[in-house]
């Protein structure tokens, strides 16, 4: 089976593709009015919205609960782990940005559970990483750009809602090219340029990548949202999506703002 938008190969129960975001079934005929939400207990009614409010609300519960397990992990790697294994974290920012564009790609989480295993091992290698930035910035500026990071969502949601779904989606395909650009700059920024001004120049394009593809993950969620009541695999998807955008958002903008601060 085929997207019938970008072509992507898709397995046969996908009514998504993974990659543009298009659906697949396309008979709007179905009655939805006899189905329930997610607890099983309150009826959707499509024309009334509760089809797009249930999905939504468990796609933010699955967002929320994904971001506190890697606040967790955060907290388990500094203060439980011995500071051995501390010093070897500090090392493994890279893999963060390895894995979370793999992961992006590959669609590997389909439960909440591996979802919530997978933002506590994430928080575990961001550790070191965000209470550098948080010593050496403190808690206002931190917490300035977290809500500049909100912000952020809240832009590409409502640019998202307002654009053409076929325009947002074609983007998919470069968006991923240009992750992937960015994990091999993080290399050659390491070994070669040994961060400085190249360093901010990579965090500035890397969020201006990441904000398109949170525009992008946005109209995912739309256009997936107003249909039926999604399965766990698609919300976990479209979850992953959003934290992975969110922690690399917030990432680079401490990054950008601790290397001014240094100038």
């Amino acid at each position: 089976m085929f997207c019938r938008n970008c072509g992507t190969e898709l397995e046969s129960n996908h009514k998504f593709c993974g990659e543009c975001g298009q659906r697949q079934d396309f008979n709007n005929d179905v009655d939805l009015s006899g189905v329930n939400n997610f607890n099983g207990s309150i009826a959707m009614d499509y024309n009334g919205g509760s089809v797009l409010k249930a999905n939504y609300l468990e796609i933010f519960k699955t967002f929320f609960i994904g971001m506190a397990f890697v606040a967790l992990g955060t907290i388990f790697a500094l203060y439980c782990l011995p500071y051995s294994i501390i010093e070897i974290i500090d090392k493994l920012f890279l893999v963060f940005i390895v894995v979370s564009t793999f992961v992006l790609k590959k669609n590997i989480f389909k439960t909440k559970m591996s979802l919530n295993i997978y933002s506590f091992v994430l928080g575990i290698i961001i550790s070191v990483t965000l209470f550098y930035y948080i010593g050496s910035l403190g808690g206002s500026i931190f917490m300035s750009c977290v809500m500049g990071v909100a912000l952020i969502f809240g832009v590409a949601y409502y640019y998202a809602l307002n654009s053409d779904a076929e325009d947002i989606f074609s983007m998919g395909p470069m968006l991923y090219k240009c992750m992937w650009a960015l994990v091999a700059f993080e290399i050659l920024n390491i070994f070669l340029f040994r961060f400085g001004l190249f360093d901010m120049v990579l965090s500035t394009a890397a969020i201006l990548i990441y904000s398109t593809y949170t525009v992008y993950t946005m109209k995912v969620m739309q256009v997936q949202c107003e249909s039926e009541i999604l399965d766990e695999e698609s919300i976990v998807i479209i979850s992953l999506s959003l934290i992975t955008s969110f922690l690399n958002l917030l990432l680079h903008l401490l990054r950008i703002v601790a290397a001014a601060k240094r100038d």
